[in-house]
């Protein structure tokens, strides 16, 4: 990186939650090749906090995505139904425990996040129930993504931009890493979100519709439907030498 993590001002993950509430936000995404990393810095700079958690400013995730036997979660974002869920468990960078969520993508195109932190079996159950259509026994493991990503926060409106980069999945048997992808998200308001979107499109980056866990799946699994996806595809591809491993 030419501008260096230590010259941006911080905050903590505690500021950064108190800040607004980012369990009910609007999303907007972007790829671009990791080349671009440092000018995104560079914007980000004056404007942004960074966040800085246990002593670190990368901050890794390991998420576990589960679905059904066929598949459904992955064919209702496939099919681009407006009111479709995710439930997976994450665990950020070396935190003991993990976060059973529950991520629900409503009508009005505004995401709704519901978190529970190192459940029971028991609790995991009720929460998949309350806050979804699925039943926890109908679920399993389908697959594994690590990344590492840098959260930014600006200084004075609710407007959080994350950097994914070093992007891998594994479905158990094989794995994939999209080398030299980067994923931008914009979470925020719509108002605040419209001029941090401007910013992103200025280095000539477009908006799209992207799920970790469809790229995931439909390149482990070239068996299943994914006509939808072939031009997001396309465009990682272009973006990102990857390959089996």
């Amino acid at each position: 990186m030419g501008l260096p993590l230590q010259t941006f001002e911080t905050l903590n993950l505690q500021v950064l939650n108190l800040r607004t509430d980012w369990e009910k936000r609007n999303d907007s995404k972007f790829l671009a090749h990791v080349s671009a990393l440092d000018a995104v810095l560079q914007s980000l700079s004056e404007e942004y906090l960074l966040l800085e958690n246990q002593g670190s400013r990368v901050w890794h995730y390991t998420t576990e995505y589960w679905d059904t036997p066929d598949r459904n979660m992955f064919y209702e974002h496939h099919r681009d139904r407006a009111h479709r869920y995710k439930i997976r468990s994450r665990r950020y960078g070396q935190e003991d425990g993990f976060w059973l969520e529950v991520k629900e993508k409503t009508h009005d195109g505004r995401t709704l996040k519901h978190r529970l932190f190192n459940p029971a079996p028991a609790e995991s159950e009720k929460f998949i129930l309350t806050n979804s259509p699925y039943i926890s026994s109908e679920l399993s493991p389908a697959l594994s993504v690590d990344y590492d990503r840098l959260t930014f926060l600006h200084k004075t409106q609710p407007l959080k931009i994350t950097v994914d980069t070093n992007l891998k999945a594994n479905n158990g048997s094989t794995s994939v890493s999209f080398t030299d992808l980067m994923i931008l998200e914009i979470k925020s308001e719509k108002i605040q979100g419209a001029s941090a979107a401007g910013l992103l499109k200025s280095f000539g980056l477009k908006p799209c519709s992207v799920s970790k866990y469809c790229i995931g799946m439909a390149t482990l699994h070239p068996e299943l439907k994914q006509n939808a996806f072939k031009p997001l595809l396309m465009q990682i591809k272009k973006i990102s030498t990857y390959g089996n491993s």
